[in-house]
């Protein structure tokens, strides 16, 4: 279906550009100006990874064993959809791209921002052993802590942001026959289900076919609407029966030689979602929802500070001091989430209030 998806867009958004241009950028984007939607659909992208990364029960709870399926039934891959918004932003807003100013934002807003943390986390994760250790095993490991993304958690996301990042320009300098091939030939690969727990190349295998993706929809987005659309029910049903067969391997990896089917449902359903809901949330273009444009706004930053604002030890913490009884624990677990993301954009906001432009060299915004 994605393959199919992928084939109907680039053959209507390329084949008159062909004729007049030899580069991605110049030959395939129409211009569609900021898209409301699309910022929308960042702030649903956030919200589905912080309720993977955040929701949680206290063990020993009756339903702690269930919790893990259901979430990552629901939420597990949710970065399939940021990685999608990248690459679509990427295409969509590369008029007048210049290489030098596009490595220096990355390198300012996303690899500074990243290290600063990083080194921060690491730092007061060894806390009174730093003094103790030798300075240059103690570097080593800062060192690779940067380039696995090992600080916490959600951070191995930026070491394989860096390949997007090299690779990206690149990109645009391709004839758009050559462009509409390698996402084609692309998008299939991730039904290997080579996704790995640190940045390999099995992992860029996974998750690269997503940003092309989102680079191809770009091209011609009237065009991805259309088919969207048109595959309505379709898309309907492979999200569904998706979901079904994960429900029913409960969202466990299994592996068929040496494909990993769970990794591969999950593509399927995360892509099939992703098409959805950008198409249906273009109903809110002329919608000016606050809530979700700060969210959206923020939604950066929020990545980058979550894991430091809401540890595994303290959510466990306010859960445990919760009456014991099976229903107001379970509901709160889920309403935790969101009052985490509340107080996380409270203080996201604080600090561009309070540092201003500068905010950027510490939170990405």
């Amino acid at each position: 279906m994605t393959m199919q998806l992928a084939t109907t867009i680039s053959h209507s958004g390329l084949a008159t550009a062909e004729r007049g241009s030899t580069r991605v950028r110049e030959a395939t984007r129409t211009q569609y100006g900021f898209l409301r939607h699309v910022h929308y659909f960042r702030a649903f992208a956030i919200v589905s990874i912080l309720f993977a990364h955040l929701w949680e029960l206290p063990i020993g709870h009756p339903d702690r064993p269930l919790l893990y399926p259901v979430r990552e039934l629901l939420f597990h891959a949710s970065t399939m959809y940021f990685l999608f918004i990248s690459g679509f932003l990427f295409i969509h807003l590369s008029d007048n791209f210049d290489a030098k100013r596009y490595y220096r934002s990355k390198a300012l807003y996303v690899l500074l921002p990243y290290t600063l943390l990083s080194t921060g986390i690491f730092c007061v994760k060894r806390g009174p052993t730093l003094g103790d250790s030798n300075a240059l095993e103690l570097l080593k490991d800062l060192g690779r802590t940067l380039l696995t993304g090992t600080a916490v958690g959600p951070y191995w996301y930026i070491p394989f942001a860096v390949i997007t990042f090299l690779v990206s320009p690149l990109l645009l300098a391709l004839p758009p026959r050559v462009f509409r091939w390698l996402c084609v030939l692309a998008c299939p690969l991730p039904l290997l289900g080579t996704r790995t727990p640190s940045v390999t190349f099995p992992l860029c295998v996974y998750f690269f076919p997503v940003y092309l993706l989102g680079c191809l929809a770009a091209t011609n987005y009237g065009a991805f609407t259309a088919c969207v659309r048109a595959k309505r029910v379709p898309l309907i049903l492979a999200a569904a029966l998706s979901s079904v067969l994960l429900a029913a391997l409960e969202a466990a990896p299994y592996s068929v030689g040496p494909v990993n089917v769970t990794d591969a449902l999950f593509y399927i359903q995360k892509i099939s979602l992703c098409f959805l809901l950008l198409e249906a949330l273009q109903r809110w273009e002329s919608r000016d929802a606050r809530l979700l444009d700060s969210i959206a706004t923020y939604s950066f930053a929020i990545y980058f500070t979550h894991p430091i604002l809401a540890s595994a030890e303290l959510r466990l913490k306010v859960l445990s001091l919760l009456p014991n009884v099976e229903w107001l624990v379970v509901a709160s677990s889920i309403a935790l989430v969101p009052a985490i993301l509340g107080v996380n954009l409270l203080l996201c906001a604080a600090a561009k209030r309070v540092l201003g432009q500068r905010s950027r060299y510490l939170i990405g915004v």
